[in-house]
């Protein structure tokens, strides 16, 4: 199971495709799996976890497949009624300590909490990592069979809404966990340090860390419109975000360029959608054409999605095809973007979403 995990994170890091524009549209994938909210999609773009135990898998397309650009997603729930809120690949977490990982199948893992799980994240070659919680929870483990254990002392009783890691690098700030009144969380040579000055007091309800480079990049968000960036020193709050929205979520391609050399995607409430081309110092909105609620964004190649409210799945830019669900005859729908949203719109919004 986790060496099929390295080896498509290995494909993620590897890649340099072209760079194409960020003029794309952002589109909506129309599928029938759930109308339950979407509340993350892990960094690979691959789970989709949600409310009373929903979790959608994106199946990306294999390299020998005639077309190989089909992909599809898919209800795939571990026999789970608690909200799920995190995922890392073979993982989700939530509500009540939770915590299931897909062999397959998706079975229950022994959890040492009662307290809700909001992230997990795998850091020491896919093999080990950290799950963050309501109160200041922290567990570590991981492993074949997994083995999850509760760290303690917390040196927080905030809430941890996220949690990322360098899956290469093993060394002071490259892992790091944030959450409430903008606690942010260092793990340094095995401990777990408060860091001491954070540039904000707004909640972070996101962390993401550039993976696999010599650069400690790191960047946050959270309520009010606020993101943060670590560049390797020291955290600062960036100025001039075209947002007061909360910000649920932050990803991207940094040192890898499928879109450009330093994409940044972050998503949030309303419909709120933030790209960046320059690590994360200067941003700007994208079009985006729902108003729900985004919590998550994540991707694999030249595939980026957003989900959220709803069942929300949206997709980003370029010619990308898709095989709807099976309930929808499974139609081939070609997506497309465009600078313009009202000069073209995806051929699948053109389809039924039911019959």
């Amino acid at each position: 199971m986790f060496t099929r995990i390295a080896c498509l994170a290995f494909s993620l890091v590897a890649i340099a495709l072209s760079a194409t524009s960020f003029a794309y549209d952002w589109i909506i994938y129309p599928h029938d799996l759930t109308t339950e909210n979407l509340n993350y999609i892990d960094l690979l773009g691959t789970y989709a976890p949600g409310n009373n135990g929903v979790v959608l898998r994106c199946n990306y397309p294999d390299k020998d497949q005639v077309p190989s650009y089909w992909l599809f997603w898919e209800a795939d729930s571990p026999p789970a009624s608690e909200n799920l809120y995190g995922a890392y690949p073979s993982y989700v977490v939530g509500n009540s300590g939770v915590i299931f990982c897909n062999d397959p199948p998706w079975y229950l893992v022994e959890s040492p909490t009662e307290q809700n799980l909001y992230s997990v994240c795998l850091v020491f070659d896919f093999d080990r990592g950290f799950i963050v919680g309501a109160n200041g929870t922290i567990l570590y483990g991981g492993g074949d069979p997994p083995v999850w254990n509760l760290y303690s002392p917390s040196p927080t009783v905030q809430e941890l809404y996220s949690v990322c890691g360098d899956t290469y690098q093993h060394v002071p700030n490259t892992t790091w966990a944030v959450g409430a009144l903008g606690t942010i969380l260092d793990y340094q040579d095995g401990v777990w340090i408060l860091y001491p000055s954070s540039p904000t007091t707004d909640d972070l309800y996101g962390v993401y860390v550039e993976q696999d480079s010599d650069r400690a990049w790191a960047w946050a968000c959270g309520a009010n419109g606020t993101i943060l960036r670590w560049d390797g020193s020291s955290w600062s709050k960036i100025d001039n975000i075209p947002t007061t929205d909360n910000l649920y979520c932050i990803w991207g391609f940094a040192d890898n360029p499928p879109y450009s050399n330093n994409a940044i995607f972050c998503v949030g409430a309303g419909g709120a959608i933030l790209a960046s081309e320059d690590l994360g110092l200067t941003w700007h909105t994208e079009n985006c054409p729902v108003t729900v609620n985004l919590h998550g964004v994540g991707g694999f190649e030249s595939y980026v999605w957003a989900v959220g409210d709803n069942g929300t799945i949206l997709s980003h830019g370029g010619w990308v095809s898709a095989i709807q669900p099976q309930s929808l005859g499974w139609v081939k729908a070609l997506y497309y973007g465009s600078a313009s949203m009202s000069q073209k719109q995806p051929m699948s919004k053109k389809l039924p979403i039911s019959r």
